[in-house]
């Protein structure tokens, strides 16, 4: 983690023209409302421009190289309500810190059923297939 950040500060400034670009960045903490849990996996994204990610074990997240201006956060989580962060403010090389905090949805999802069928064309499941039988045969011989 440390040679991730140390390369990231060094390759920003090893480039002139990255000064020049007025971006900036979002961290923060994605946590559940109510019992203020962390959200592990909760999409955080920047409407309009290319920019998003995960949150982490801990539900923390960072975006950079966000275009400096007014933007708009979205943060989403399955079953939870999508929450919109409006009017947040980027400045040009600073780091603007937020906390979420999403409330749990109350739709309920449909239901839905998941089957398995065996492969019974392969050989080696067919020989295997004849193995158990006997040996089900064999221990109630018994």
């Amino acid at each position: 983690m440390t040679i991730l950040v140390l390369t990231t500060l060094v390759s920003a400034y090893a480039n002139p023209d990255d000064h020049n670009r007025k971006t900036g960045a979002i961290t923060g903490v994605v946590v559940d409302k109510e019992n203020k849990e962390p959200l592990v996996g909760a999409t955080v994204r920047v409407e309009g421009q290319p920019i998003g990610g995960v949150t982490d074990l801990d539900g923390n997240f960072q975006l950079e190289g966000i275009s400096s201006g007014e933007v708009t956060l979205i943060i989403s989580y399955i079953s939870y309500n999508t929450l919109r962060l409006e009017e947040l403010i980027i400045k040009a090389n600073e780091i603007t810190r937020v906390e979420v905090a999403l409330d749990a949805s109350q739709e309920q999802l449909q239901e839905f059923v998941v089957t398995a069928k065996a492969n019974r064309e392969s050989e080696n499941l067919l020989l295997l297939e004849q193995k158990q039988s006997l040996l089900a045969v064999k221990a109630m011989a018994h």
